[in-house]
């Protein structure tokens, strides 16, 4: 477990400003799964989310970078979770995935052309000797407003988006699971974001092409 909860360059948790927001959100905490959801609610609701806030600058991916700026989308979200993990000594983990989005606002479809994210960025904690999953993305008031499901963690089952929504249509389905990482994958999101993109990618991801080959 030391490698998940050890520092990388992106899940940079011995960052002091990580480091000083875990120890307020968990100080009076008295087990591991009551950290783990108290800095769930902490990304899920404080971190807010932006489809469009994909930054072209790597650095902008650094979890003390996102905690800084205070918002961004599933990728960064998840980044800031793992860190803030791995700051309160929970093993913590990125899951990659891509996934359907069904109830998403017509225009958002319209303009964007599809419904098929990748990529999409969750989160694993080991707690009680088991691997959770939990996805922190969509704040509890986006989801009120578009009579959504919110996504709950008591840190004690997983916790990820509902296949329907709250009047039973589809909602998310996870199309494709592409693993577990240590660290932002950047290098994995490269060698597959084309299969679902083509190389129109580049218009959301040009920093990708920067990358060193493999």
């Amino acid at each position: 477990m030391k490698k998940h909860l050890q520092a990388t360059e992106y899940i940079d948790c011995k960052h002091p400003d990580i480091q000083d927001i875990c120890q307020l959100l968990t100080q009076n905490c008295s087990s591991a799964s009551e950290r783990a959801s108290r800095i769930f609610y902490y990304v899920r609701d404080n971190c807010h989310y932006n489809m469009y806030d994909i930054s072209q600058n790597l650095k902008d991916y650094r979890a003390s970078a996102i905690l800084q700026t205070g918002h961004g989308w599933c990728l960064s979200k998840a980044v800031l979770l793992a860190a803030l993990g791995r700051a309160a000594g929970l093993p913590s983990r990125l899951a990659l995935a891509a996934i359907r989005n069904y109830r998403l606002p017509p225009e958002v479809e319209q303009y964007l052309g599809f419904n098929l994210f990748f990529p999409h960025a969750y989160n694993q904690f080991y707690l009680d000797d088991n691997w959770l999953s939990c996805a922190a993305t969509f704040d509890k008031v986006i989801c009120e407003k578009a009579d959504l499901p919110v996504v709950e963690f008591n840190g004690k089952e997983n916790a990820l988006f509902s296949p329907t929504d709250n009047q039973g249509r589809a909602y998310i389905d996870y199309a494709e699971f592409l693993g577990y990482y240590d660290d932002l994958p950047w290098k994995v999101i490269k060698e597959n974001i084309s299969r679902f993109y083509g190389e129109s990618y580049s218009l959301w991801f040009p920093m990708l092409d920067d990358l060193p080959q493999t």
